[in-house]
């Protein structure tokens, strides 16, 4: 079972705000683009998450809903999470140290009992921009910057924003002196000219890079024939992707199951269905039984990526190993296994890509 340190991340994107009872609440506030003009970086939109101590309470009951309605947890399960992280929020206060929640921020403690959290810059980036922080060039002396504001844009979050492009545009100092020769006029008109045509096109070509990354997913399945207000099942050729490397990429030892099963177990249900590749591993007693995997990598980023594009529950790194899993579904349950198998295939994944762990326990 995944921990709640683990998961905290997609919670507080799905949510501004989540209690945790008995503990705090983890507050979130939309921010925009951002400019630092002194290291000349833009930072993309993202939540600010802070937190509150004197909000321990919550009518919703937002976080066991998400556990439980979400991730399928049932409201054993989700008690056990939650009462573990407050557990292991405490034990690491009491050694005076802090608690690390894995892409969000560190929760200490000081001597007056005050529990604060120092949030990890620009972490929970909105999912709809996809965009990573940008180094701009400095803005030297005796250069200007015009600024060009794009379109006001509909974000997910049902908020409007504007992006603003700043194209730099050199001007210089000019000393008259008396020579024997002087500037043509055509030639003056002819510079000015190409002057104001650069001042123009600067800021469209910028505009448009910008519009570019912000509808870049529907430019490209234009071209490349996709109807993208449909949505096909998922393709295997999609899933993959090329910059994922082969080395990274889990090779599960399997043992095929056997005709001769009794027709009582579990591994015959699962046989019933087609499955020929299942491979046996001990986790630990706190893990499920089976897992229906999608994918498995020893980068946490591909195995993130994997799976947001097949939609799969969660990816899970047991302890002792090297590799993080893409969980199609965990259950103890074979034939809720079986569904998700049969759910998977009408979705358009192929069989030869998803693997069955067993935990041998």
């Amino acid at each position: 079972m995944a921990s709640l340190n683990s998961i905290f991340k997609d919670i507080l994107l799905t949510y501004d705000s989540i209690t945790v009872p008995g503990f705090g609440t983890f507050e979130t506030a939309y921010q925009s683009a951002q400019l630092d003009e002194k290291t000349g970086v833009i930072y993309p939109p993202t939540k600010l998450v802070t937190f509150n101590q004197t909000k321990t309470e919550d009518s919703e009951n937002k976080l066991v809903n998400y556990l439980t309605e979400k991730l399928k947890f049932s409201v054993e399960d989700a008690g056990k999470m939650i009462a573990e992280f407050i557990n292991s929020a405490q034990v690491k206060f009491n050694e005076k140290s802090a608690l690390t929640i894995e892409e969000v921020g560190v929760l200490s403690k000081d001597e007056t009992g005050k529990i604060t959290l120092k949030a990890v810059a620009s972490n929970l980036l909105i999912d709809n921009y996809g965009m990573d922080s940008v180094e701009v060039e400095k803005v030297e002396e005796g250069q200007r910057i015009a600024a060009v504001a794009a379109p006001e844009v509909k974000t997910s979050l049902g908020k409007s924003s504007k992006q603003v492009t700043t194209t730099k545009v050199t001007t210089t100092k000019t000393t008259t002196t008396t020579t024997s020769t002087e500037k043509k006029p055509e030639e003056e008109n002819k510079k000015g000219g190409l002057l104001k045509l650069l001042a123009i096109i600067l800021p469209i070509v910028a505009l448009l890079t910008i519009l570019f990354f912000i509808f870049k997913d529907n430019i490209l399945g234009f071209f490349s024939g996709n109807d993208t207000a449909k949505q096909e099942p998922v393709k295997t050729e999609e899933i993959a992707k090329p910059d994922v490397n082969v080395l990274d990429i889990e090779e599960p030892e399997t043992v095929e199951i056997k005709e001769n099963i009794t027709t009582d177990s579990d591994l015959s249900v699962l046989a019933r269905a087609g499955f020929s590749n299942v491979s046996p591993q001990y986790l630990g007693t706190k893990y499920k039984k089976y897992y229906l995997v999608g994918g498995s990598f020893r980068d946490k980023a591909n195995a993130n990526r994997i799976k947001r594009q097949i939609n799969a529950k969660e990816v899970l790194k047991a302890e002792g190993s090297e590799y993080y899993r893409v969980i199609i579904v965990g259950s103890d349950d074979a034939q809720e296994i079986v569904d998700a198998y049969q759910e998977a295939l009408a979705k358009g994944i192929r069989a030869e890509d998803m693997w069955l762990l067993k935990n041998s326990k």
